[in-house]
């Protein structure tokens, strides 16, 4: 799969909030939104071919999550938990009406605290 990056250097960001707890769910939610901003007069997605749809993140393991606050090579469920969430985290890219690239992301409640 080949993703496409942002272009522009005033990408903003918005952000789809449900739970990665919700699969299935979230996953339609990500797909009504893409198809609502694709339908909408005034905007473009950043490729206009059919084969443009929404992404989901590669997969990420718990070795491949680092905190400020822990060792590198220690492992704990926090890490776990962390991957598990950033490995289901969908999006999409579209331009609105005044040329300003915005990338739509699943969001999550879940990391952070």
């Amino acid at each position: 799969m080949n993703k496409q990056k942002p272009q522009s250097p005033y990408t903003a960001k918005m952000r789809l909030r449900a739970s990665s707890s919700c699969g299935r769910a979230a996953w339609t939610q990500g797909n009504e939104a893409f198809l609502h901003i694709k339908s909408m007069p005034d905007t473009r997605l950043i490729n206009e071919t059919d084969d443009y749809q929404v992404f989901q993140i590669s997969e990420t393991y718990p070795d491949e999550v680092h905190f400020f606050d822990q060792d590198m090579k220690e492992m704990d469920e926090r890490k776990q938990q962390t991957a598990k969430i950033l490995s289901e985290v969908r999006y999409f890219y579209f331009i609105d009406k005044y040329g300003l690239q915005w990338e739509f992301e699943q969001g999550h409640t879940d990391i952070g605290d």
